[in-house]
């Protein structure tokens, strides 16, 4: 080899060299992180829903679920139903201005109690130190001020423990608006670090779902 075309391999090598480090540190590493950041989030929203909604005996119907539990109705002019108090889980909302069929008898239910198949519904809670919920879907509210809530009334409720004590005045609107405002107190010494989390859940297969809501409604998805 004669010494110019060494010379053009030599630079060609430290080029192609200087390439695939500079791609292995720019794109490769910078996305295995990446990734691995992505399954690690993943892992704690898992733990973390483990904790949110602890395993719950399961129920033959609707109506059978809402039984079991503490409750605080709603109505609205577009809603009604009920907050589950084990939680503040709104889990039992019908659509006022909307029915299964033509002739107008029963409402269509979107939110199904969490014991139910094909499951579905909201909740708002606050998470503490190392990612632990403070008041998880296991842990019940007391009503601390009103009754039924409607637009016109709201409704109070508060948890005590893991070292807070937590006011929430829930209110609704003339439409398909809940408010919570959340109170916080820290009943402790120490200086706390809570943020807030909010989920909306549902259990099971698309399909299946719309069928519990709409009978036959994913038939006619196709």
């Amino acid at each position: 080899m004669e010494q110019q075309d060494q010379r053009n391999f030599i630079i060609f090598m430290v080029i192609a060299v200087t390439v695939l480090l500079g791609y292995q540190a720019l794109v490769l590493e910078p996305e295995a992180e990446r990734r691995q950041a992505i399954q690690e989030q993943t892992r704690v929203e898992q733990e973390l829903q483990a904790e949110i909604a602890p395993p719950v005996e399961r129920a033959a119907t609707v109506q059978e679920a809402l039984g079991r539990d503490a409750r605080i109705t709603f109505d609205s002019p577009k809603l009604d139903g009920s907050i589950r108090l084990e939680g503040a889980l709104i889990d039992d909302l019908n659509l006022k201005e909307h029915f299964e069929t033509v002739d107008r008898q029963k409402e269509v239910r979107l939110f199904r109690p969490e014991a139910v198949d094909n499951a579905y519904y909201a909740s708002w809670f606050w998470i503490g130190e190392q990612n632990r919920p403070v008041a998880n879907l296991g842990v019940t509210w007391e009503v601390v001020a009103g009754g039924t809530l409607t637009p016109e009334t709201p409704v109070t409720l508060r948890y005590e423990g893991a070292g807070v004590r937590i006011d929430r005045q829930v209110s609704i609107d003339d439409n398909y608006l809940f408010t919570f405002s959340d109170t916080l107190t820290n009943l402790g010494t120490e200086q706390r670090y809570l943020r807030p989390y909010g989920a909306i859940l549902r259990h099971g297969e698309w399909k299946a779902f719309m069928d519990a809501v709409t009978p036959k409604a994913s038939q006619d998805r196709g």
